[in-house]
């Protein structure tokens, strides 16, 4: 990483900052660079780089470099081909990629269920899931990922 001449005068002032801010930068990306193409990523995967907040920054550097792909707050994307929208993940992966990190269940609902069903031939803009975890909205794109809390003898 190459510092400016402002910038490496801080860093002579605030050193120890410095460094280990480029230290836990230089750390994710190196992990980041480590995950397989087309793997969905969450700033938990980098537990233990550093704090939240640095971790955040970091991703947020990385999405501007071009490695990383933002689908939704934190959700990310290590692309099989940079800038190609053909190969995002569905958002049925994003949903089951949540469920797996926060160890959930989930199951389709709604408009979603009649589609995989074969009762509706319109694919639903937003889709709706059942958990046993917490409701939560996820806006990635255009489409909403609605998971709305449920009884596990209704999964």
């Amino acid at each position: 990483m190459i510092l400016s001449g402002l910038n490496l005068y801080f860093c002579y002032l605030f050193g120890y900052i410095c460094n280990s801010l480029i230290s836990i930068h230089q750390n994710i990306v190196a992990q980041v660079d480590a995950f397989e193409k087309g793997r969905i990523l969450f700033p938990a995967d980098f537990r233990g780089a550093g704090t939240i907040a640095a971790i955040k920054m970091s991703l947020s550097r990385i999405v501007t470099e071009g490695r990383l792909i933002r689908l939704a707050h934190g959700i990310y994307l290590k692309p099989k081909r940079v800038k190609a929208p053909d190969s995002w993940p569905s958002l049925e992966e994003i949903a089951v990629a949540v469920a797996k990190r926060e160890h959930v269940k989930i199951k389709a609902a709604g408009e979603l269920a009649l589609y995989k069903l074969g009762l509706s031939k319109i694919y639903p803009a937003n889709l709706v899931f059942v958990t046993n975890g917490e409701p939560r909205n996820i806006k990635t794109r255009e489409h909403i990922l609605i998971f709305k809390p449920t009884t596990p003898k209704n999964l």
